[in-house]
């Protein structure tokens, strides 16, 4: 499990910084369809899930199974932000990236001193960073781009990262959700049932290879995994998965977007 969230952060990471944005020059930055409002996030009117009863013993199964359903439940979700801190390739990683459930994804990303929003649809993939940011995208060339945003949204094309991104299914899929062999011979541990948030859960401690990992997984179901926390040398760090009330993804408006590149 600490193997999935690290390619989870890994897989964010890249999305983000991994697009350079090439060119100062402008287009038009309609989408070809009406602006879909402000760039401030609005807060989703999707009720919160409802609690469902515990399954009977499911704090009594063996760690593999757990995690198994856990992983099981992840593949199946739509809407979901994740939040944390974690070490990718010996550089801080702060994150924040929510999904609608519509293909479309949000958030923040600080990596290596550099922060950047982004909002990624189907079509384009819209960015707003730091001067940081600007300088690791296109070097000598910051300051001018900079200035010819003036505060607006660069928009450029979208990109394979960004769409596995924003779909959740997928991203577990290539973060290695999957648990091989027989989960009922699995090692590890599980605590007693604990809170966390309000909720009950359990936690499950195990260790592969050089990974060190703990994670808290919901007693109810579905049994999603609420939080996992890494203690691996080299990429320590901890993620939350929220799954209600997430912010809506909001498209910037035209007026309020470049085009580059292309």
């Amino acid at each position: 499990m600490a193997r999935t969230g690290a390619r989870i952060l890994a897989l964010t990471a890249a999305a983000v910084l991994a697009v350079t944005v090439t060119g100062c020059g402008s287009k038009d930055s309609s989408d070809g369809k009406k602006a879909s409002g402000p760039s401030t996030p609005a807060t989703s009117t999707t009720p919160a899930t409802p609690t469902v009863p515990a399954t009977p013993d499911f704090a009594k199964q063996p760690p593999g199974i757990i995690v198994k359903d856990a992983i099981d439940a992840m593949s199946k979700v739509h809407k979901i932000r994740l939040t944390g801190t974690f070490i990718d390739d010996g550089k801080h990683l702060d994150l924040d990236v929510r999904t609608d459930g519509a293909g479309n994804c949000a958030g923040k990303l600080t990596q290596d001193g550099a922060t950047t929003q982004f909002v990624a649809t189907k079509r384009a993939t819209y960015l707003k960073g730091d001067r940081e940011f600007w300088k690791q995208s296109v070097g000598k060339d910051a300051a001018t781009t900079i200035s010819y945003l003036h505060g607006r949204w660069a928009k450029v094309e979208a990109s394979k990262e960004f769409a596995n991104l924003c779909n959740v299914g997928t991203l577990i899929a290539q973060a290695g959700g999957k648990v091989s062999g027989d989960p009922a011979d699995s090692d590890g541990t599980v605590s007693a049932v604990q809170t966390y948030h309000g909720q009950d859960v359990i936690e499950v401690s195990d260790s592969q290879g050089s990974e060190t990992y703990s994670f808290l997984v919901e007693v109810a179901e579905p049994h999603r995994v609420l939080r996992l926390d890494s203690e691996t040398k080299n990429d320590p760090g901890s993620l939350r998965f929220v799954y209600d009330n997430i912010p809506a993804v909001v498209v910037p408006a035209a007026q309020d977007s470049v085009a580059f590149g292309g």
